[in-house]
């Protein structure tokens, strides 16, 4: 059995993963790297017996979200994994969303479960600018409505530090071309040194939280420093 967990709410899909993992009790689960899996590991894990435990379940993360580089060996890789044996579990865990042609060569047995952010979240740190304060607190607080407060903040910090990346010519990996594309569009917005500054911001916000220190929330102080934007330097 092969099921699938992808999308950009990895926090929804990860809690998933962890809950299959506690429901499966005492089976014994084997987690590989997708990313530099090769074939010899991968037929290993599959077809090893396990002794200690009636049920095995494979885990393999990041795997479709790093294929095509090699198609030959992607190939090889994805039909060791259709062709497993029928009581294995294999769960892929990804960090993204998988494209249908991609999901299509798992077969029509794959279960895919597909786990989105609220579009809430996206269109607020779409729109992050400097002296918009005013639109950008009312999106954040339509955001934190729906969504926690901590993994919105995560998203910020991701937000900042790929623009960053995009401003020093070196753009994330993983990415599409339109996303990188999106990315240097609001990268026009702000220098470096603004960038740079607004990290400095988000990384005292998570120590005083972490520390214990913060007089507010979370959301309150993501509130406060989406006001401060406007007073970010201007060099």
């Amino acid at each position: 059995m092969i099921t699938v967990l992808h999308g950009d709410d990895t926090v929804a899909s990860r809690n998933e993963l962890n809950h299959r993992k506690r429901a499966a009790g005492q089976a014994d689960i084997l987690k590989l790297n997708g990313a530099s899996l090769d074939e010899p590991t991968l037929v290993q894990a599959l077809e090893s017996q396990s002794f200690l435990a009636d049920k095995k379940i494979v885990v393999i993360e990041q795997l479709l979200t790093h294929l095509g580089r090699k198609q030959k060996s992607s190939d090889k890789i994805l039909d060791y994994i259709i062709h497993a044996p029928a009581d294995l579990e294999v769960i892929l865990w990804e960090p993204r969303e998988i494209s249908a042609a991609i999901l299509k060569k798992l077969g029509k047995e794959a279960v895919v479960n597909i786990y989105m952010l609220p579009k809430a979240v996206f269109t607020f740190l779409d729109n992050l600018r400097l002296n918009n304060s005013p639109y950008l607190l009312k999106l954040l607080m339509q955001t934190i409505e729906t969504y926690p407060p901590e993994v919105v903040f995560t998203m910020i910090v991701r937000r900042i530090r790929q623009l960053i990346m995009v401003k020093d010519g070196v753009p994330p990996d993983n990415l599409q071309a339109w996303q990188v594309s999106r990315l240097t569009n609001q990268g026009k917005s702000f220098t470096l040194v603004q960038l740079l500054a607004m990290e400095r911001q988000l990384l005292a916000i998570e120590y005083s939280i972490k520390t214990g220190n913060a007089a507010y929330d979370l959301a309150q102080l993501m509130e406060q420093w989406v006001i401060q934007l406007s007073e970010v330097r201007h060099e």
